[in-house]
């Protein structure tokens, strides 16, 4: 849970009048806690400007393999009960390791749990960590948290179309931050569940701004897209609450009637159209 601290109550961000300057889809987006200097967002964990572009053509994809029928760690060459660096917990031999689309899951997933400075070597592959929202998953077990934490990161860099957009992740989670910007004032979408589990689970919903998300060719958070969440739930603010610009506590009867603390939410620059 976020300290009280960091809790902010913002009559847009419930939006369930829909009437306030800002909460309307189409409306221009607030520009509101633009007061820090987000240059090195990373070492003041005040959110993370990440590239996105983890595509269905390109990694959690149904035409080549990757199914999201069954979770990630089923006979794919991958153990939760074992680190990424250890032979029995990434397999060389067979799996991800052995295609270009699963090395291309792997490199999303290492830049996901391990944190900037850190690498993977799998052989003749060196693959470089990011974010660090799993560290502990290098050279031990990735426990529910960790699953969680990674699925909401690869799930929030997956992109239909397969563009290049960068997004700002923002989490209650120490590698992340809740940090406002004064240039990505867009909030898109909050995204969960656990890509590893059998069956998996991937959910998103829409933030104040989604559909500024859905012009820059960021749709995953529109119940409509092909990206291979649910997202029933429509608004965020149906389901999750919001503290500081971030959604969590998401609990509605599409994610089972549990609650997801794992949320990552995102933001977009404003582009003029």
């Amino acid at each position: 849970m976020i300290t009280a601290s960091r809790y902010i109550t913002t009559l847009c961000a419930i939006g369930l009048l829909g009437v306030a300057s800002g909460c309307d889809a189409e409306a221009e987006p607030s520009t509101a806690n633009t007061d820090e200097d987000m240059g090195f967002r990373l070492a003041l964990s005040n959110g993370l400007a990440l590239s996105n572009g983890l595509s269905l053509s390109n990694g959690l994809a149904l035409s080549n393999g990757l199914s999201l029928s069954n979770g990630l760690a089923l006979s794919n060459g991958l153990s939760l009960s074992n680190g990424l660096a250890l032979s029995n917990g990434l397999s060389l031999s067979n799996g991800f390791m052995t295609s270009d689309a699963g090395r291309k899951l792997v490199k999303y997933m290492t830049e996901c749990a391990l944190p900037a400075g850190d690498t993977l070597v799998k052989g003749n592959y060196t693959f470089h960590g990011l974010v660090g929202l799993a560290p502990e998953w290098k050279y031990g077990a990735c426990d529910t948290d960790c699953q969680e934490w990674v699925s909401a990161c690869l799930l929030a860099r997956t992109n239909e179309y397969g563009v290049q957009v960068t997004i700002d992740m923002r989490a209650d989670h120490n590698a992340i931050g809740l940090g406002a910007s004064s240039e990505f004032v867009v909030q898109e979408a909050a995204f969960y569940g656990n890509l590893f589990q059998n069956p998996p689970t991937a959910y998103s919903c829409r933030g104040i701004d989604w559909g500024w998300g859905v012009r820059q060719q960021r749709t995953c958070a529109d119940e409509d897209s092909d990206c291979g969440m649910q997202n029933d739930l429509g608004d965020c603010s149906w389901g999750c609450a919001q503290y500081s610009g971030i959604f969590e506590d998401c609990s509605h009867e599409y994610a089972g009637a549990e609650t997801h603390q794992n949320v990552v939410t995102t933001y977009l620059p404003y582009v003029p159209f």
